[in-house]
């Protein structure tokens, strides 16, 4: 299997799909850099994915890892399961290597099974004729049935790509037992070295009716060598694993609660756990004890600073620095050393990326989805809007969509604002974002426009220059004048983005700055991703650069120009209509 490291070339994830389909293997994809699925993962261990599910993947545009399901599924024998050895240390690998291939009386293994290059380690596959659990042996994971790995092309969560070592068309090797390659595993019993078995798979997540209980336990484990903010994200993935998942409030207060007597025991110069903690996770819950837990955590409402990180981050727009967080929460010296561990698990769960040009931005990744109830819309209704120079006879208004009129200085872009809200007032509730104008200012624009009194526009207005985001009305006409971009323009995008994500029956028409004569506002071809129109005014002329819902499907308004005077900054006097330029090229 080739090495993949372009996500944007889908021929080459199809040859994934279709080289893994030939292998019989059940998949399934995960957020990229992530080796925590954000699905319900646990369908592919009975089914593998459809013709429809991996259109569907194909179609995607974002980057994602890529798991193997392992187990009786993605066997080639209909009683056996495919089984991964996951060897964490390179060293444990290269041990146990030449023991494998004396027993199997093959030179190379790598070019008689799988063997996949991990972060630190390798994976090999093996097909074995006879079920197989998954558990943690020395030196070894095996993982089998109700278990996965990632495999190339994905990435892990600290970069190292994972790849296949075994030339092009190798395919697992089917072994009766795993005593074939030195794992005996009827006479493997948990020693020293693997005691901490059951926290392996605890963190896998458990039924209902032991949640809290193993949650109480891990707690403890936990406690033993990290701080509590610590302790509670590494449990929120305990959480969400958990069937149904765990809240993660419920997690917040078994960690303060145990937390505070672990301080109050230290405090007495006792380093002692209420709870045992390395009992296995099936064993029978202690009704006494978790009963105790519930009411004694019941008083605790304290908000760690893990969620108040977390729900910073969740309300930020685009990149933020260390700095940022530290400042709007008032962090104090010991806290900032907190967050620093905070923030590195947040990267390792993927719960924040960091900036691929600067390693002092995080973002939060936020992967929730609105769904798109495509089947009531049968028929797509366009709103009814009008527009300045009559482009509504070109282009079709629908509810959620953005555009975007780019003008340069004095080209009259606010003059085409304003006759947009009186087109408009009577119909449509409109609140105008304005960054330049005070109330003095504005009136007199409005003043100057004639048939209509002052006391007879309906919009309200607003004063507003940034987080344009924050106050966008999602069933109504948001119009803001202007975004402004002073540094980092490319962060258009992300604007437009936000602006577009709270969005609902409503519209926004957003207004920026350009250079003379440039077809593209600030943030060039950054800001055209999101607005469905997007117009650019030069004194005298305004050019549709991008149409994208056509009136007529025959006709693309795409590159037609408009010429005209301005009288008075809002009265445009037509002197040439709607034409396209001869040889022009619309963008």
């Amino acid at each position: 299997m080739a090495s993949n490291t372009s996500y944007a070339i889908k021929t080459d994830l199809k040859s994934y799909f279709e080289k893994w389909d030939s292998l019989g293997w059940s998949y399934f994809p995960l957020p990229y850099k992530s080796k925590v699925p954000d699905i319900k993962w646990e369908q592919y261990q009975t089914r593998k994915p459809t013709e429809v599910e991996k259109q569907s993947w194909l179609a995607d545009e974002t980057p994602h890892n890529w798991a193997l399901v392992l187990g009786s599924i993605s066997s080639s024998n209909p009683d056996g399961c495919l089984v991964a050895l996951d060897f964490d240390e390179l060293t444990n690998y290269e041990k146990w290597l030449p023991i494998a291939e004396d027993k199997l009386a093959i030179s190379r293994l790598s070019d008689a099974t799988l063997i996949q290059e991990t972060s630190r380690g390798r994976h090999v596959l093996f097909d074995v004729a006879e079920p197989v659990k998954t558990q943690i042996f020395p030196n070894v994971e095996i993982r089998s049935q109700g278990a996965y790995i990632l495999i190339e092309p994905s990435v892990h969560p600290k970069g190292k790509e994972y790849k296949w070592l075994s030339p092009e068309g190798t395919r697992p090797f089917t072994i009766l037992s795993l005593t074939d390659v030195g794992l005996d595993v009827s006479q493997h019993k948990p020693d020293t070295a693997t005691k901490e078995n059951w926290i392996t798979e605890a963190m896998q997540g458990v039924g209902e009716g032991q949640r809290d209980a193993i949650c109480t336990k891990l707690c403890g484990h936990y406690l033993k060598s990290q701080p509590p903010d610590i302790v509670k994200s590494i449990l929120y993935g305990y959480a969400d694993r958990c069937s149904p998942p765990l809240a993660h409030a419920t997690v917040d207060k078994v960690v303060d609660s145990i937390g505070k007597k672990e301080l109050t025991n230290i405090a007495n110069g006792v380093r002692s756990y209420v709870y045992e903690v390395d009992s296995p996770p099936h064993a029978d819950t202690d009704t006494n004890r978790e009963k105790s837990v519930s009411d004694s955590v019941r008083s605790e409402q304290t908000q760690s600073l893990v969620e108040r990180i977390k729900n910073w981050l969740k309300d930020s727009t685009g990149w933020c620095s260390y700095d940022d967080i530290d400042k709007d929460l008032n962090l104090s010296p010991a806290e900032r050393v907190n967050r620093r561990q905070v923030i590195k698990q947040f990267k390792e769960d993927s719960i924040v990326e960091k900036n691929p040009k600067n390693d002092k931005l995080i973002r939060y990744i936020n992967s929730n989805v609105r769904k798109i109830d495509f089947k009531t819309a049968t028929k797509r209704t366009p709103l009814d809007i009008k527009f300045p120079f009559g482009i509504e006879q070109y282009f079709n208004m629908y509810s959620g969509n953005i555009a975007v009129v780019a003008g340069s200085p004095d080209a009259g872009k606010t003059g085409w604002i304003l006759n947009f809200i009186r087109l408009n007032q009577d119909k449509h509730a409109i609140f105008y974002q304005c960054s330049e104008m005070d109330k003095e200012e504005l009136a007199s624009r409005l003043m100057n426009f004639e048939g209509i009194e002052l006391e007879d526009w309906n919009f309200e207005a607003e004063k507003r220059s940034g987080n344009f985001a924050d106050v966008i009305r999602p069933d109504c006409i948001n119009i803001i004048d202007y975004m402004e971009l002073t540094e980092d323009v490319y962060m258009v995008a992300d604007y437009l983005k936000a602006i577009h994500e709270k969005l609902e029956s409503g519209i926004a028409i957003v207004a920026l700055q350009k250079k003379i004569g440039a077809h593209l506002g600030r943030g060039a071809e950054f800001s055209l991703e999101k607005p469905r129109l997007y117009l650019s005014m030069d004194a005298g002329q305004t050019r549709i650069v991008k149409a994208k819902n056509w009136v007529r499907p025959d006709f693309n308004p795409n590159g037609m120009i408009i010429k005209y005077k301005i009288v008075g900054g809002c009265k445009f006097l037509i002197s040439e209509d709607w034409h396209k330029p001869l040889g022009d090229i619309a963008i």
